[in-house]
């Protein structure tokens, strides 16, 4: 599995702008741009998450073992 890099940006309005990048460097060249652009403000946030890619053939597997467990435990 693979994994991705979420840069959360929260505005002050409430508004929150999310960015994925394949490595940290895609997440710290897009710092120094908002940097140079001087757009970061006091009441503005930023959070920076590493995150999981999952395939369909996972995601489904994962499921049918999930319903396979409920269904076993709704039969006792």
């Amino acid at each position: 599995m693979s994994a991705v890099y979420v840069l959360r940006y929260s505005l002050c309005c409430g508004t929150e702008l999310v960015s994925c990048y394949d490595s940290m460097y895609g997440v710290t060249k897009r710092l120094q741009m908002m940097e140079l652009h001087d757009n970061f403000d006091e009441d503005e946030s930023l959070h920076i998450e590493k995150m999981e890619v999952i395939s369909d053939e996972d995601a489904a597997k994962r499921y049918n073992n999930i319903r396979k467990h409920y269904e076993e435990r709704n039969s006792k």
